[in-house]
């Protein structure tokens, strides 16, 4: 029987990371300025303006800012909770980037790690964490 290659349709980065940097995960300009800063730095192309909104306000554990941003090549996303608490862990951002065309995923996870000083990283459907 012959094998049939899928063609790729995209890729697709899911994160969840975890950062106790407060003032960075609540700064809707740090966030604005990150959504904006991503798509050149991984060779995409931005559409428009990103759109951020608050969510929620403390001291709600759910509240958190989210920010989209659409691009030629598809759409990433950024929700962060400052006050969001898994395992013990305060402070999470959730993230994902898709595109149609192949990028970095660690130059993603590294751009996430330094603007966010992130600690631990884990990809959405592993229940293992990565301890940097």
């Amino acid at each position: 029987m012959k094998q049939i290659q899928k063609p790729i349709l995209g890729y697709h980065l899911l994160m969840d990371l975890h950062s106790e940097d407060w003032d960075s995960l609540s700064s809707m300009q740090r966030v604005k300025d990150f959504i904006e800063m991503l798509p050149g730095a991984i060779g995409m192309r931005p559409l428009g303006l990103p759109t951020i909104e608050q969510w929620l306000w403390p001291p709600d554990p759910a509240w958190g800012i989210s920010a989209v941003q659409m691009i030629s090549e598809s759409h990433l996303s950024i929700h962060t909770f400052p006050d969001k608490i898994i395992n013990g862990f305060k402070g999470f951002i959730h993230a994902d980037v898709f595109s149609c065309k192949e990028f970095s995923q660690k130059k993603v996870i590294e751009l996430f790690r330094g603007w966010f000083n992130v600690r631990l990283i884990g990809e959405i459907g592993q229940i293992q964490w990565i301890i940097r």
